[in-house]
């Protein structure tokens, strides 16, 4: 379990901050995500040529490599200064937690540095990668960690993947909720989180299944909504 909600049923997880009136991957869309009642918020990370851990989901940006590029190239690409993961950390309340999802392998070091100072149950790691995965978890044997399963490809091996990489927390896309995918990861001793979840309907569902500990969602205010009229 990442954090206890603030309710018995599973946690509300800000997408990016959650859609609204501020830029995704913001302080200020974590911030007010924190407002309207989410339990975690999840953010992407990357790492550019000098360093920096910056809160950016595209690979690219005005047509160079987030990774080749130094934070103040990586600002006038974007045309603002990208958050940095240990700000947005240190900017969250301390009932909030974070889950940081790790877009770029060789930054897994620097990444646990910048989040030393979080308390570990209030965080999760995450990513699509094993290789990610492995080497967080040689790098901490306490840390949370999921591993993110796509919306296509095979599913079969992936709760023994994310078993052998020490993960805690199995990240399914919406897709791939099924009776048997979730027994599976329950069976293993795995979380579920289920991503990303945005119509009232399928909110409705799967904020209601005994099997999914979380459901991450751009509608933060819309699953609120939905969780306490259950």
């Amino acid at each position: 379990m990442v954090i206890s909600s603030r309710s018995s049923a599973p946690l509300v997880i800000a997408h990016r901050g959650g859609r609204g009136p501020d830029r995704e991957n913001s302080i200020a869309a974590f911030v007010r995500a924190a407002s309207l009642g989410a339990d975690m918020v999840e953010c992407d990370v990357r790492a550019t040529r000098d360093g920096a851990l910056v809160l950016v989901h595209d690979s690219t940006v005005a047509g160079r490599r987030v990774d080749t590029t130094s934070f103040r190239e990586l600002a006038a690409g974007l045309g603002f200064q990208p958050a940095l993961l240990g700000e947005a950390a240190a900017a969250l309340p301390a009932q909030v937690g974070l889950d940081v999802e790790v877009k770029q392998p060789g930054c897994e070091r620097a990444v646990l540095e910048a989040l030393s100072g979080m308390a570990r149950e209030r965080l999760l790691v995450t990513s699509f990668e094993r290789v990610t995965l492995d080497e967080l978890r040689q790098l901490s044997s306490q840390v949370r960690l999921g591993l993110i399963v796509p919306a296509r490809g095979q599913l079969d091996g992936a709760v023994q993947s994310a078993e052998h990489c020490g993960a805690t927390h199995l990240v399914l896309h919406h897709r791939r909720v099924t009776p048997r995918s979730l027994a599976a990861a329950t069976r293993a001793g795995l979380s579920v989180l289920v991503w990303t979840v945005n119509s009232k309907r399928g909110l409705r569902r799967l904020l209601q299944e005994r099997l999914v500990r979380g459901v991450v969602t751009d509608q933060v205010e819309l699953a609120v909504a939905v969780r306490e009229r259950m």
